[in-house]
Formats: structure tokens, sequence, C-alpha cells
């Protein structure tokens, strides 16, 4: 973020924005209408951490993107 504010005169967003941005986009995800597939993958993450608060994440794609070309 430093690095695109310094082309800027708007500065460093403020890291509760960007969370809130980021809630904002994760909710839209949950909420939209999804692909009915029969090849989904799912990975779970358990890394993603926000100060104190931890999340589960759970990546689902399609198998044919999964495989190498």
């Amino acid at each position: 973020m430093e690095l695109v504010s310094s082309h800027s005169s708007f500065g460093t967003p403020h890291y509760s924005s960007i969370k809130t941005w980021v809630g904002r986009i994760g909710l839209y995800e949950l909420q939209r209408p999804k692909e009915k597939r029969n090849d989904w993958l799912f990975i779970a993450d358990l890394t993603v951490e926000l100060g104190k608060s931890k999340a589960l994440v759970i990546y689902g794609i399609p198998n044919r993107y999964w495989l190498p070309i």
C-alpha cells in the first residue's frame, strides 16, 4: 500500500478500511449465486489471521482449473 500511496495524494488507507472492504467482498461472494458443478475441489486454509481473530477459509475451485495443462 505504501508503494501505491507514494504515487498518489491520498495516503495509505487505514487497516480498518481494508478490513471493511475485505468483509464486504467476502459477504458478496457468500451470497452470490454459485455455479452448479459436480467437480468442485475444496481447500481449507486456517492461516488467515486479523489481529486476535482467526478465520477458516475454504477455497472451492473446479477440477478443470486445478489440473496442469
